[in-house]
């Protein structure tokens, strides 16, 4: 019993493979290897539910309002904290008071700013609202010239058809 030669189960010989087949059979598979995951990835690019030119023009300017807003209150924060870093640094109190009117200030400015950036980009929203209904009807009538154009064509075909066959 211990001198046979065990076999694999799957009826095979056990002989050896050469380094040099193993390699042979690796650049064989490399290129299905390759375009799997690119085949996979079209597949579900496929599925994908893509927004509407109206949706994306919309989501694009709430993003913008957002970065925005995010602009501002970490400008804030920033200037809060130096602001206070340098109070702290120095110390007196004479200094902390033209501070807080210079921080009164900033904020001010930075309502002010968001005000006007608000008031831009609602325009903005109009603007691009607009141009999208401009855009559509372009391309209605278009569609509609188009449709004329093949019902011309199928007209003049059938018009031929019947001159050929007579």
């Amino acid at each position: 019993m211990a001198d046979e030669k065990k076999t694999p189960a799957n009826g095979q010989s056990a002989e050896k493979v050469s380094w040099f087949t193993k390699f042979l059979n690796w650049c064989k598979a490399l290129p299905k290897r390759i375009a799997t995951p690119f085949k996979n990835m079209a597949h579900e690019l496929k599925l994908v539910t893509w927004p509407t030119k109206r949706k994306l023009i919309i989501y694009s300017i709430a993003v913008l309002v957002f970065m925005l807003f995010m602009m501002i209150v970490i400008g804030l924060f920033d200037l809060g904290s130096s602001t206070l870093v340098r109070a702290l640094r120095f110390g007196s109190s004479s200094t902390t008071a033209p501070v807080v009117s210079t921080v009164e200030d900033a904020a001010e400015t930075a309502a002010e700013t968001v005000e006007e950036t608000a008031e831009a980009v609602a325009d903005t929203a109009e603007q691009a609202a607009e141009t999208v209904e401009e855009t559509a009807e372009a391309v209605a009538e278009t569609a509609e010239q188009a449709v004329e154009a093949v019902e011309e064509t199928v007209e003049a075909t059938e018009q031929a058809v019947e001159i050929e066959n007579k």
